[in-house]
């Protein structure tokens, strides 16, 4: 199969879809490979490593398009890149389609085939989705540390406090992935920690994994308000997959914030957990409503590309390698096939639910 490798056009998106080394392993299966020029620059991969790994180096992305069947890449395509697909093309990586009506309705005007790391779904886990799950909620954590500084326009907070005195706290709203590593990363600097859930069978799961360090607690709309309203630090981590986040804070709750304390809403990509976040980038991650600092930063693993670059693409290649050795018609005919769930447009028309539910759309 061809298969083209694309530069990330998304705002501070620094990662790549896949390495030299990836390259090197689908050129063995005998395919054969288009890198658009500079694709890797940003993790330190130079043009030549990839053509000395055996890919052909291209000069633009239009190019790329012409002379692939699949496309990959990490975040969702641009306008642009939708209207570039056609039809028996297709296109493999971050969709999150739910939060991109235009982009849904430019992918089905092409008639390709989109698959999103996100909902392939193997044994009821999200293996693509999984390691960037944890390295958003460590790099979520991280950063938020950072913004409670009074210079950045934070409430001037240490959160784990001097030997043991004056913790802050941190609420994390979702258990899973990047749930589970942000209350890791704020329990290790000694923060007071929350985490809320809807699954009983996963906060019993969260109790073992923390020891009885950690409040795992359901979120009853009572003890859910007081938490909130005493936190320094409010993580949203909430996936439903495919599907638009729940706003579980609005606008109307923040004046009952502490001033100055900050929301992270790492669900931003799927249109985020917060009424009031809107998404934002490595350039520009902060703004404040209502005397609250709001962190939305729709990639926020690519903080850390070179780490990010890697476990993603240790998480993708081997189901790149399944879709470039099946191809799409295949893998839409056969539901017990790895990669069915990952379909979310086909032949023109939406074959996620989550996603159509969320546009009103067929």
């Amino acid at each position: 199969m061809r298969i083209g490798l694309l530069k990330e056009t998304k705002v501070g998106e620094h990662r790549v879809a896949i390495t030299h080394t990836g390259v090197a392993e689908l050129l063995r299966d005998e395919h054969e490979i288009f890198v658009e020029k500079d694709a890797g620059q940003s993790v330190g991969i130079k043009n030549s490593d990839y053509e000395d790994a055996g890919a052909i180096l291209v000069s633009n992305a239009e190019e790329v398009f012409k002379r692939s069947e699949l496309l990959i890449k990490v975040k969702e395509p641009s306008i642009m890149e939708c209207e570039l697909l056609r039809e028996k093309q297709t296109i493999f990586c971050y969709l999150h389609l739910a939060a991109f009506p235009e982009q849904t309705k430019s992918l089905c005007r092409s008639k390709a085939t989109a698959i999103a790391y996100e909902t392939v779904s193997v044994g009821n886990e999200l293996p693509m989705l999984i390691p960037m799950s944890k390295i958003a909620g460590r790099v979520a954590m991280q950063t938020a540390t950072y913004y409670l500084q009074t210079p950045l326009g934070g409430r001037g907070i240490l959160l784990g406090g001097e030997d043991g005195l004056n913790q802050g706290k941190v609420v994390v709203i979702g258990g899973g992935t990047a749930g589970e590593s942000a209350a890791k990363v704020a329990l290790g600097i000694g923060a007071e920690v929350v985490i809320f859930d809807k699954s009983e069978k996963r906060l019993e799961e969260l109790r073992k994994i923390f020891k009885g360090q950690v409040s795992c607690v359901l979120p009853e709309e009572g003890t859910f308000h007081e938490e909130i309203y005493d936190a320094e630090v409010v993580i949203g981590a909430v996936l439903i997959p495919g599907a638009s986040a729940p706003k579980l804070i609005n606008r109307e709750m923040l004046p009952s914030m502490k001033k100055r304390s900050l929301l992270v809403d790492i669900a931003i990509d799927q249109g985020g957990c917060f009424e009031t976040s809107k998404p934002t980038d490595h350039d520009n991650p902060v703004y404040v409503e209502e005397e609250v600092l709001h962190y939305c930063v729709a990639n926020i693993p690519s903080a850390v590309p070179r780490t990010s670059t890697r476990c993603l693409e240790l998480a993708t290649l081997p189901y790149l390698k399944l879709l470039a050795r099946d191809g799409a018609e295949k893998i839409a005919q056969s539901t017990d096939h790895p990669l069915h769930s990952g379909i979310n447009i086909h032949q023109g028309s939406i074959t996620c639910k989550p996603v159509a539910e969320a546009q009103n759309l067929n």
